[in-house]
Formats: structure tokens, sequence, C-alpha cells
């Protein structure tokens, strides 16, 4: 190569760096493709299950009015794989998002992209910055193409010091791309699912205007294998790691949270839990929501008030709502047996406590 071609080819690479930057739009216009309001993850498998979730999801919402309903749903799209440099999104993820679009006060449908970063094909360390870059800019394509997502919620784990410095080059680049007019036509947002103590500046920054961390409301500490935590102790622990969320959250311009509860069996917040091998071997929890005993929801609620107030109702609250743990196709199974209730609007009464008692968000007016 000629010194002249060479130095058209690096000025050349230069304009193209500007253009990219200059796409990107300002964070007032950028921050307006975040979603306020109440938030449910979903894992269909099936046309079955994606009916079902609409029927009720309908239902509680036309109950629940706008302030209190389900108004964000993310739903699974795929795990991330580093070798996927053409990422393709299944018709099931399509059907499932054009399906719950269509529900009452549903105003954002996210992509969910899960990943256990210790697997091989998911180990984003055994990239260099530049292959980060390109598999971000791969999955922003695809997403910015769709009319039917907002945006994309990833679940990356573990964030850890191990993975975090790739963590944050590919969350960081996604972010900008969401907001970048060469990406994407208008811009969509990126949440990040991580533990209360995890949720750090560095994270927040890198998920930019439009984006916001998910925080772990649940699964915060065992009382030993096996057994399920109880409400108080759950009550306990939830608090303490708010007040740590809301602290940290307030280190970055960026720091936006929701805070998912659960609604279903987590690993360490179950009613019951049954043994794969012997049915008859039944471990038994504490109720996700009950009106004469102490329960998971009614537990988290009441630190909610005691945290948040009212103030996280407004549109200018650093917290954006509640995060609906869980609906989902396959049990949660924790050494050898299940736990249950499977989907967040199993435990008897759930759905009209949760109409009258979900926590409010104002509704942004167009």
């Amino acid at each position: 190569m000629t010194i002249k071609r060479l130095v058209g080819s690096l000025f050349g690479l230069l304009v193209l760096a500007r253009l990219a930057v200059s796409a990107l739009l300002p964070d007032n216009i950028a921050v307006k493709a975040t979603p306020m309001g109440n938030a449910a993850w979903l894992y269909p498998e099936n046309q079955q299950q994606i009916d079902d979730w609409k029927s009720q999801l309908t239902q509680y919402n036309l109950a629940a009015g706008a302030e209190r309903a389900i108004r964000v749903l993310y739903v699974y799209s795929m795990d991330l794989e580093i070798t996927y440099t053409k990422p393709v999104m299944g018709t099931l993820t399509k059907t499932a998002a054009a399906a719950f679009r269509t529900i009452p006060n549903v105003t954002h449908v996210a992509a969910i992209i899960d990943a256990w970063l210790g697997a091989s094909y998911s180990n984003l360390n055994a990239l260099t910055t530049a292959k980060l870059q390109a598999l971000a800019d791969a999955h922003a394509r695809l997403y910015c193409s769709s009319t039917l997502l907002d945006g994309v919620q990833l679940d990356l784990e573990p964030y850890s010091a191990t993975y975090k410095t790739s963590v944050l080059t590919f969350v960081k680049r996604l972010s900008q791309n969401f907001r970048n007019s060469t990406f994407c036509y208008q811009p969509k947002f990126l949440a990040f699912f991580v533990g209360p103590r995890q949720a750090d500046t560095a994270l927040y920054n890198a998920l930019g205007p439009n984006g916001f961390a998910v925080i772990s409301g649940y699964d915060l500490d065992s009382p030993g294998q096996g057994l399920a935590e109880t409400p108080q102790q759950y009550k306990t622990n939830l608090k303490s790691n708010i007040q740590f969320v809301i602290s940290n959250a307030a280190t970055s311009t960026y720091g936006k949270f929701s805070i998912g509860l659960p609604f279903a069996a987590s690993v360490c917040e179950f009613e019951t839990a049954i043994s794969t091998t012997d049915p008859s071997k039944v471990i038994m929890g504490y109720p996700m929501y009950s009106a004469s005993q102490p329960s998971y929801i009614p537990a988290a609620f009441d630190v909610l008030n005691q945290t948040l107030g009212v103030n996280a109702t407004r549109l200018d609250s650093r917290c954006l709502g509640v995060s609906v743990w869980a609906f989902l196709s396959r049990d949660v199974v924790v050494s050898g047996y299940r736990h249950m209730p499977k989907n967040a609007f199993d435990t008897p009464g759930m759905m009209t406590y949760l109409a009258g008692n979900m926590p409010r968000k104002a509704v942004m007016v167009a």
C-alpha cells in the first residue's frame, strides 16, 4: 500500500469515527427511550403460554389501571454467544412480542438476552475490545431493525471483577448503538439485570441515558441449602439492599433502576419445594402473598414504602418501577427440588391484591 493510499484510508476511518460519534443522540432525547412503569419477565416456549399470559396480563392491567399496570414486558429472545456475528431472532420471540404489544396499558416490549459468562461459548473475556464492539454492533443491527421491540434487557452473569471490563465494553457499545441514528431510526433502551450490591457507577455510566439497572430484589441471602428465607428475614435484607441501591444510583448522572421482586418462586423465596425424584418429599416455605400470614410481596411493598415512598411514583424518580419475577415455562430447580409457584399469578388472591396495592408509577403524557 502506498503512503498516499494509507493516509487516505486512515482519514476515511477517522471520518467514519466522527460520523458515528456525531450520530449519537443528545442525552435529553436518548433518555426518552427509557420505559417507566412496572415490568415483568416472560419466558414462553409455545403459543399456548403466549395466549395464557396475554389473557392473564390483560385481565390484570384492566383491573389495575394504568398507574399500577405491568407496562413493560421482557420477553426471552436468545442466549448470547460470542461467535454470533449475525444473530437471528426466533419466530416465537416475534410472535410473543406482537401478541404482548396488544395488551392494554403495555407501553414497551423488550428482548431478553441471557448468558452464563463462565461457559466457553459466552465468555466475553475471550474477545478483544474490537471483537466485543463488533458483537455489540451485530446485536444492535438485529434489534434496531425490529419494530416489535423497544429495547433489550441483558442478563449476563456473573457481573463480577473477573468479567467486568469485557461486560462494560459490550454494554457501553450496545447502549451507544441504541441511541445512534446510524443504527436505530429511533432510540431503544438497554437494561441490565444485576445484584443490588453490584450496581455501581461504572455500570450506570456504561448504560448511559437510555439505560437502567434491573436490580434483583430476591435471592438476597440463603438461610441454608433447601430452606426458604422467612418473610421477615427477606424484609430486613431487602431494606438494607435497596438503601444501598438508592445511594449508589445517585453517584451517576445515569443512575436509574427498577426492582425485581419474587411474585413467583426463586431460589430462596418459595411456597413449596417438591423433590424431582420423589414427589412425597416436600419442603414447606412461605406464601408469596397471603391475607392472613406473613408473606413475601406485602413485605416487599412495605420496604418500598419505607425506602422510596411516594416520590417513586413521580416520573423524575430514579426508580422506574417494580419488575415481576416471573412467567416461566420451566421450573426453578434447586438441589433436586422444584420450587413453586411457577408463575406470578399462581398464588390465590395475588392478582386481586396487586390490582389495589402494586406500586404506582405516573403515566407519561405524549
